[in-house]
């Protein structure tokens, strides 16, 4: 980068204000520095936190634009909380009013926001939308977008926007223009019914209950286990071929639980197909989460949401993790009833033992008590249950819905042992027989190959993959291998089984469904089925600094009044810089974050004590490498 005028060989750049004030016709003489900082980092996570603070028509305390609302008075409304499946940081968060308009949109740093709206109270409710942005327990983007509303002014009100927060208003009607009752309605259904594991008892609310150092881990544990529950019936639709992301999922659950149950039956936009694919991966989620072994996107997640809880409250007690959360009984009653609906898809035994096991367990349960109750393989059983709900008849659909939202629906129970025989009457001995001819040797029976392995599971996008799983066969038979569900950008080898490619640009995305076989020309093995995730690399964004001296005297030489406001004008051309921040009179540095990379231009003006504006300085650049 090239640094014009007197400052060029220290690495930073003057800019001079020298235009007429728009009101006194006198000149307000302002110095400002560029200043560089790193690539993709600030110079410090201190100073760019302290910068993050902005002015504008929306009072908002995070980098953003506002707009407004017509009719009534201005009220200022501090607004704080929470954002996160898993704690989410770089969210994009926006604010509508009542009629959809867009008040705010602002990036938040971190996981917590705490912003102050000021628009007139017929606004209201207003809708607080969160997408985009970093789940630090996936790594990715949020799988859908999450929703919270805050339906009247108040000088501070706390919404955190969670998956809860989401499912709630959803269901009671997207933006919260519904009466309260109904808003209400929704948060009991969810709370009694689908709580996910969250103890009321230490987070009473996932609304309004502020997030603390004490009881985070609560709040993520249950947002990151209701989340997966979304995520894995995305990926049996779409392991059907069907067209669904995680939006569509909410949207169906949100119009099916209007009743008070996810049932199948509910207001237009029920699918009773996904309220059965949700039921029974609630099952395998719930048990996951309950025994502290939940698999987020096929990885095991526990240490990754310790790690993030940690990130965002590094003064949180050493207990504040998720082995410490015990099993509540609401979670308990809706464990049984989702695995009571798995219990329909497959029969399996394994299930009804852990049915009896959850059944008889009673007062404050920890997740390792559960855990080692629990029979070997039902993990695995509950996750091909998830997937074969997606292809059921119609039928079992709406017998797995009545099993998830009534426990007492009439279901066979396993085969109960033959009563006993009595004693057979004493019989004379028979008479002695010629001993039989001796039988034919049988002809050899063929024992069946057996599969092993387990592959990676993610990987970025230009990134080579390959599998090759182990395969045996007792009989020393010749074994062929196929493949289904394999991605076009995967090839495979029908003689060792190996299954490899290098996605491109445009392979992105979640691969489900994949499934290796081996077949010894009679009887076939196969590996249970998996999920391949391409995910995009993450971006390359910088960040530039801008210090300045704050204006003492006019043109003429008189000291000037007070400095209300700065704005930063910045954008990628010259000529024109679209983008602007007002930050604070009593600033003299702030920090641009998330810049792509290229050249970036920037200009600053001030504002007076009376709100008039003076010009700006010339434009300064900088190149983002």
């Amino acid at each position: 980068m090239t640094f014009p005028g007197p400052f060029a060989e220290r690495g930073s750049v003057m800019a001079l204000w020298n235009t007429p004030h728009p009101f006194y016709g006198k000149t307000l003489l302002v110095t400002v520095f560029l200043i560089l900082a790193g690539c993709g980092v600030s110079e410090s996570d201190e100073v760019a936190q302290d910068a993050n603070t902005v002015e504008s028509s929306s009072d908002s305390s995070e980098t953003g634009s506002s707009g407004g609302s017509s009719g009534g008075t201005e009220i200022d409304n501090r607004v704080t909380g929470s954002i996160g499946d898993g704690p989410i940081v770089g969210a994009r968060l926006r604010v509508t009013t009542r009629t959809g308009e867009l008040l705010n949109e602002t990036t938040i740093s971190t996981a917590d926001f705490d912003t102050t709206i000021r628009t007139r109270g017929n606004s209201y409710p207003l809708s607080f939308w969160a997408d985009q942005g970093t789940d630090l327990v996936t790594g990715l983007e949020p799988d859908f977008t999450l929703l919270s509303v805050v339906r009247n002014p108040s000088e501070r009100t706390i919404s955190n926007v969670n998956p809860f927060s989401t499912l709630i208003y959803r269901t009671a009607g997207n933006s919260g223009a519904v009466p309260a009752s109904e808003v209400e309605a929704a948060r009991q259904a969810v709370l009694t019914r689908y709580s996910f594991g969250l103890d009321t008892s230490v987070f009473a609310d996932p609304i309004t209950t502020e997030v603390t150092d004490n009881n985070i881990h609560y709040i993520v544990k249950a947002s990151e286990t209701l989340g997966e529950m979304i995520r894995r019936t995305r990926d049996a639709l779409l392991a059907t071929g069907a067209n669904a992301d995680g939006d569509d999922v909410v949207s169906a659950l949100a119009a099916d639980l209007t009743d008070g149950w996810i049932d199948g039956v509910g207001e237009s936009g029920t699918d009773a197909r996904i309220a059965a694919i949700a039921n029974t991966a609630s099952a395998a989620v719930l048990l996951e989460a309950m025994s502290n072994q939940l698999q987020v996107n096929d990885t095991d997640s526990m240490s990754a949401m310790d790690l993030a809880i940690a990130q965002v409250r590094p003064n949180a007690p050493a207990t504040s993790n998720t082995a410490n959360i015990p099993v509540t009984a609401t979670a308990r009653e809706q464990l049984t009833r989702s695995l009571w609906a798995a219990y329909v898809v497959t029969a399996d035994s394994r299930i009804f033992d852990t049915i009896t096991a959850v059944e008889s367990m009673s007062g404050e349960i920890q997740p390792g008590q559960l855990a080692a109750a629990l029979p070997a393989g039902v993990h695995s059983v509950l996750r091909q249950a998830t997937v074969g709900s997606a292809y059921v008849d119609e039928f079992t659909v709406e017998t797995i819905n009545a099993q998830a939202s009534d426990v007492g629906a009439p279901l066979p129970p396993p085969p109960a042992p033959p009563e006993p025989q009595p004693e057979p009457e004493p019989q004379p001995e028979p008479e002695p027989q010629p001993e039989p001819e001796p039988e034919p040797e049988p002809e050899p029976q063929n024992t069946a190959p057996t599969i092993s392995g387990t592959p990676d599971t993610s990987l970025l996008v230009g990134a080579a993959w390959s599998f090759t799983p182990n395969a045996q066969d007792a009989d020393g038979d010749n074994l062929n291998f196929s493949v289904t569900g394999a991605p076009a950008w995967m090839s495979f080898n029908s003689g060792t089984g190996r299954l490899s490619g290098t996605p491109a640009v445009g392979n992105a995305g979640a691969y489900p469904g994949i499934r290796i076989s081996v077949s010894d020309g009679e009887a076939t093995a196969a590996l249970p089925a998996f999920t391949v995730t391409v995910n995009e690399p993450q971006p390359v964004t910088g960040s530039a600094t801008l210090t300045w001296a704050p204006p003492t005297q006019d043109e003429d030489g008189s000291l000037i009044g007070s400095i209300n406001a700065y704005r930063i004008y910045f954008g990628r051309n010259a000529s024109d810089l679209d983008q602007v921040v007002t930050i604070s009179g009593g600033l003299t540095a702030f920090v641009l974050d998330n810049l792509e990379l290229g050249t970036w231009y920037f200009a600053i003006s001030a504002v007076d004590g009376l709100g008039a504006e003076g010009g700006r300085t010339d434009t300064v650049s900088k190149t983002i490498l």
